[in-house]
């Protein structure tokens, strides 16, 4: 169903009144008035209170105007109120204002009004409205503003809110609706107020109109930035002599590090090697004194059961070999062996290396074999990365250059963070990367239409605010910096824009 909607707004009113007519219905102009209401030729009659026929009219039987017009040249109260349909019109003092063949919100007018000033009216046409609510200039409603100086020119944002709206038939079965609301719009130099009060005609529902549904109600949509579905991570420990405060510091950063694994996935594997492979089992995974041999969701401590895997003591062999041992954890052999269960296929792959000396793989891998080995097993894009908690370019106070590792780093991708820090926290920041930082929304919506809510582990929901969590381009919701890179659950109400 689409109602036009004619709006006058008459200079100097203190505000406009509406009215609305049904597109489809036949009666746009009334031509056959019998109670002329602005009797423009009776020009001599500025006194005359019993007036009641018009010589020069044949029609006109009642002259309404004659028996309140007591002022003479003035005219009546200006009320801003204007009713097309009825050929009538209360306004401003009259003066040699012609609307003959302007169409005023789609119903032409053959009616000489006059006014001391030019009309200035709005005209909206309303798409599928069925009831109270808020509808949208853009979605479903749109309009303009004609005749006002400075103001004129179609309306670019707000809305229409209907209050009320009843649906009635009258004693001749014909359906009609009463409508009061309130018009807040904008034009692309000024705002538009208007009060809403008007009595349309209405199509028989029983005739397959619909007057309870819209088509521009507003639809919601839940929606999730995506990420990897399943998440392995293999920390690389330096198990020698001089390890002891950089395995502390680790532990102490694994509040931060875990939070960045869940941000992004709830479907996590975490195992820990050590750079030791001169002692039996070497590429084994660590194994808890529970015989646990990584932490998954299940664990009902995971932070707790993590550092017990990682302090890995500093007895081990002073010949680090990190691209080794973690070359021997994801060996075939060890996957259908003793580390069976903890590489999934489909799951991303993000290694960690913790060490204050160079690697001494080399020759068996060297970091280039080494990085064909990541490349083959995982060749989708960010499907696979590599950090290195090591010693910089040139070393540091503590520690010798992890060249070896930094060039694993450089190619395959990753975070570095320099192992003389106390804090590694930053060691897994690189996988928010591998998480979109956009939504997609099915349809196009009105932006001022948007209820856009987050939705919390546990259920509880948080607004976001466009402009400062979010923006819209089309139908793509772009999330600010602080909601990018991790796994977002989002609930989207809007109108669809037409």
């Amino acid at each position: 169903m689409r109602w036009i909607v004619a709006a006058a707004l008459l200079a100097g009113c203190e505000a406009g009144s509406l009215q609305i007519k049904d597109e489809d219905s036949a009666d746009t102009t009334d031509t056959t008035d019998t109670t002329d209401t602005t009797d423009t030729t009776d020009t001599t009659d500025t006194t005359d209170t019993t007036d009641t026929t018009d010589t020069t009219d044949p029609t006109d039987t009642t002259d309404t105007t004659d028996t309140t017009d007591t002022t003479g040249t003035s005219g009546p109260t200006c009320v801003g109120e204007l009713d097309v349909g009825a050929d009538a019109v209360d306004a401003c003092p009259l003066a040699g204002f012609d609307l003959s063949g302007v169409d005023v919100g789609g119903v032409a007018s053959d009616a000489e009004f006059a006014f001391g000033e030019p009309l200035c009216f709005v005209v909206l046409a309303l798409d599928d409205v069925c009831g109270p609510g808020r509808y949208w200039i853009g979605g479903g409603v749109s309009g303009s503003v004609q005749g006002c100086s400075g103001a004129t020119g179609a309306l670019v944002g707000g809305y229409i809110d209907i209050t009320a709206w009843d649906l009635t038939r009258g004693a001749s079965g014909a359906w009609t609706v009463e409508v009061t609301g309130d018009l807040q719009a904008t034009t692309a130099t000024a705002d538009v107020t208007m009060a809403v009060t008007a009595t349309l005609d209405a199509p028989d529902p029983g005739q397959g109109a619909d007057l309870t549904t819209c088509a521009n109600a507003s639809v919601t949509e839940t929606l999730a930035t995506s990420g990897p579905s399943a998440l392995d991570v293999l920390f690389i420990v330096d198990n020698s002599g001089s390890m002891a405060e950089e395995q502390t510091y680790l532990i102490n950063s694994f509040p931060a590090l875990f939070q960045v694994i869940t941000d992004i996935t709830s479907d996590y594997h975490v195992g820990v090697v050590t750079t030791d492979t001169d002692a039996p089992g070497a590429g084994r995974l660590v194994t808890s004194m529970g015989g646990d041999r990584f932490v998954d969701p299940t664990d009902a401590n995971p932070l707790a059961l993590l550092a017990e895997l990682t302090d890995v003591g500093t007895a081990g062999s002073a010949t680090e070999r990190g691209l080794r041992s973690a070359a021997m954890a994801i060996s075939p052999a060890m996957t259908s062996g003793y580390n069976a269960g903890f590489l999934r296929p489909g799951a991303t792959m993000a290694m960690v290396v913790l060490s204050d000396e160079e690697d001494y793989s080399t020759p068996t891998p060297t970091p280039s074999t080494f990085i064909q080995t990541l490349q083959a097993g995982w060749p989708a894009p960010n499907q696979v990365s590599f950090s290195s908690i090591v010693g910089p370019a040139g070393g540091c106070a503590t520690a010798d250059a992890g060249t070896a590792y930094l060039a694993v780093t450089a190619a395959i991708g990753g975070s570095t963070v320099s192992i003389c820090s106390t804090d590694y926290s930053m060691a897994l920041d690189h996988l928010y990367g591998t998480v979109s930082s956009s939504l997609d929304l099915a349809q196009a919506p009105v932006p001022a239409s948007l209820v856009i809510e987050r939705v919390l582990p546990g259920g509880a929901t948080v607004p976001l605010v466009y402009g400062v969590d979010y923006t819209v381009s089309g139908t793509t919701i772009l999330l600010a910096a602080g909601l990018q890179g991790i796994a977002v659950e989002l609930t989207v109400s809007y109108v669809p824009a037409r």
